[in-house]
């Protein structure tokens, strides 16, 4: 059997440049979401909810399994924009996503972006677009619903799209998540989702 510590330097390459592009493009997303009522869902994520949501309409609460994480979330419809806050396990904010459509991402992103997707599909169709609001952006909370509620563009946004692609064989679903200079980040197959993650 080769061993790498017999040759250091294809270690270091292993490190430097495949493994990288391995945690870009090999993960798979195993999702299970389902619904819950408002009285299962963390009592810290309400308490950060709380005054925010008077205003929405079609307030949904659900649970979420990720491969080995559990996480929760909260989808709306406010100012008619569709949002969707996210919570870790314990009801801690992770971030913010809110339903956009493409001729709402700059010319210049959306066009690697859609280089991106003409490079690496034979064929694809978009389900839908979401920009992403991170704690990343700001460590406070409270901040980060303000510019997500407000619509802020101007504050370094992610954006998730989640699309149907194929190159052989059947479509399979993707979520492709791209930097605000329109830059692959994440890229993650489903081996399920759910009626809910799609539409909404």
């Amino acid at each position: 059997m080769y061993s790498y510590r017999r040759n250091p330097s294809i270690y270091l390459f292993f490190l430097i440049v495949v493994l990288p592009y391995i945690s870009v493009v090999a993960q798979t997303k195993n999702e299970k979401e389902y619904r819950i009522s408002k009285e299962n869902f963390p009592e810290a994520a309400l308490s950060q909810l709380e005054n925010k949501l008077s205003s929405a309409k079609r307030i949904r609460y659900f649970k979420e399994y990720d491969n080995t994480q559990i996480g929760y979330e909260v989808k709306f419809k406010l100012k008619k924009v569709y949002h969707s806050v996210e919570f870790d396990s314990i009801g801690q904010l992770e971030d913010i996503e809110t339903y956009i459509e493409e001729k709402d991402i700059p010319e210049p992103i959306l066009q690697k972006v859609n280089n991106y997707l003409d490079e690496e599909f034979n064929t694809y169709r978009i389900i839908k677009i979401q920009r992403q609001y991170t704690l990343e952006i700001t460590n406070a909370p409270e901040t980060l619903f303000q510019h997500a509620f407000n619509k802020d563009k101007n504050i370094g946004e992610n954006y998730e799209i989640v699309i149907a692609g194929r190159n052989q064989g059947d479509f399979e679903n993707f979520e492709l998540l791209f930097s605000p200079e329109g830059t692959l980040i994440n890229k993650r197959k489903f081996t399920s989702i759910g009626y809910d993650h799609i539409l909404y």
